[in-house]
């Protein structure tokens, strides 16, 4: 079948109408130029990435004369369709550069055309589908323009949280039987700050600045200050300045003075805690009981005195009354307490067998303190002994007294070596004697009726772990 050809003027106005409308690839370049002015870009962008159009097709069907006016617009015969919109953005340049980034408008006439054929849609009509301004203030790289991305951003900031504020309730004078049945039971849900707080049986505040006092036990549960006295106890659940006095018990959370009771309890102290009992954490300052237990103390006194940083060393030593000592020690910061025993087993040269003169051991114990100066340290202390003369029976004891004056230095990570000199002073009973222990010299001889004393010097020597 011959090929049908279109008359001259028909190819002729097709010609100018491809011409004019420039290749395919013009209308893509036009949108991307366009997408980086208008808030509406990003709906534009968001689509599939251009492909390259078809080829035309062998036979174009008719196009429309070209209008006289320079619009960009999308041939429907040049192309085939596409599985998504294309969109043509007609707009006029803005006069100030500036509009898109301060949310300014811009004016922009839009059309959305699908691909298909038809007629073009009312430049005036809003376009379908979600707004721009939201999609390219959720986009990323793009800048938030207007008041929707203020919006935005103040609902995602956390609100602000004002403490609360501390306020007390003053009631300068309370006076009760229990809380419940005195002053302060008129404000039962507020936190009340006393002064002088007395009760019966036991009372009750947050805070009290004065004196609390009752025949039971005080309670307070934030903080006090001057002097709490209860016959039971006093129990403070925040810090106390002052003085807690107690016949069974005081309790606190921190103690910025002094407890005095049978058993005291508290987690940091700056002062002192005086009972048979005292149980403390970071004691600056000193504890003086039959038992103290702490995590760390300055001062410690009493008959086991327990800290967490000093433990239990061990010692062994050589003295002028026994050849071999053995002792513990139960070191505070500046304090220690020590027992130890010792065994002399060599008698006097030229004495019998009957007499062993010079043989004998000892048991006891004592007090020092601990001056540290670097990596040495000079110990002071006084010891109470009991000693036996000889190693058979029968055994006559008596009591011995010893001060040492010993200097030291730590000689490895868990070791350190100690030398210093004694001083003895040997009590018994003149009528039964008993022989000094050790080396046998005296330097001093004292006897009354009952009592003779005996003194001399001597020495220590030995290791500490």
């Amino acid at each position: 079948m011959a090929r049908s050809r279109l008359p001259l003027p028909f190819r002729g106005r097709m010609m100018l109408a491809l011409a004019w409308a420039g290749p395919p690839t013009a209308v893509a370049t036009s949108e991307a130029a366009t997408a980086s002015t208008l808030p509406v870009s990003a709906e534009t962008t968001s689509e599939s990435p251009a492909e390259p159009p078809a080829a035309p097709t062998a036979a174009p069907p008719p196009v429309a004369e070209p209008s006289p006016t320079p619009t960009t617009e999308t041939p429907s015969a040049a192309a085939e369709p596409s599985p998504t919109q294309t969109v043509a953005v007609t707009t006029e340049p803005s006069p100030t550069p500036t509009a898109v980034a301060t949310g300014e408008p811009t004016p922009a006439s839009v059309s959305m055309t699908p691909a298909s054929a038809g007629p073009p849609s009312d430049p005036t009509t809003e376009p379908t589908g979600p707004d721009p301004q939201l999609e390219s203030a959720s986009s990323p790289g793009t800048a938030a323009a207007g008041p929707v991305a203020a919006a935005s951003v103040s609902a995602t900031a956390p609100p602000e949280i004002s403490p609360a504020p501390t306020t007390y309730v003053n009631v300068p004078f309370d006076i009760g039987l229990v809380p419940g049945l005195s002053i302060n039971a008129r404000h039962r849900d507020e936190r009340i700050r006393n002064g002088v707080s007395i009760a019966l049986l036991w009372n009750h505040a947050a805070r009290v600045d004065g004196l609390t006092a009752a025949l039971g036990v005080t309670v307070v549960e934030e903080r006090s200050s001057g002097i709490a006295m209860g016959f039971i106890g006093n129990i403070n659940r925040g810090t106390h300045a002052g003085a807690q006095i107690a016949y069974l018990f005081n309790s606190a959370k921190t103690v910025h003075g002094a407890q005095i009771a049978t058993v005291n309890k508290s987690g940091d102290v700056a002062g002192v805690q005086f009972g048979l009992i005292n149980v403390g954490g970071n004691v600056s300052g000193a504890q003086i009981g039959l038992i103290n237990i702490a995590r760390r103390a300055d001062v410690s006194i009493g008959l086991i005195p327990i800290t967490k940083e000093g433990g239990v060393r061990f010692e062994v030593w050589t003295s002028d009354t026994a050849l071999i000592n053995l002792g513990l020690r139960l070191p505070a910061r500046f304090t220690y307490v020590f027992v130890s025993g010792g065994l002399h087993p060599i008698a006097h040269s030229g004495a019998s067998e009957s007499q062993s003169r010079g043989r004998g051991w000892e048991f006891g114990g004592g007090f020092g303190g601990h001056i540290p100066i670097g990596s040495g340290f000079i110990d002071i202390d006084l010891g109470a002994y009991g000693v036996v003369s000889g190693l058979q029976s029968p055994h006559v004891l008596a009591p011995m007294a010893r001060a040492r004056l010993l200097g030291g230095m730590q000689i490895a990570k868990r070791c350190a070596f100690f030398l210093g000199p004694t001083f003895n002073i040997l009590f018994d009973d003149p009528h039964r004697p008993i022989d000094r222990p050790g080396y046998g010299w005296v330097t001093r001889s004292r006897q009354d009726a009952d009592v003779r004393a005996r003194s001399w010097p001597g020495f220590a020597a030995g290791l500490r772990f």
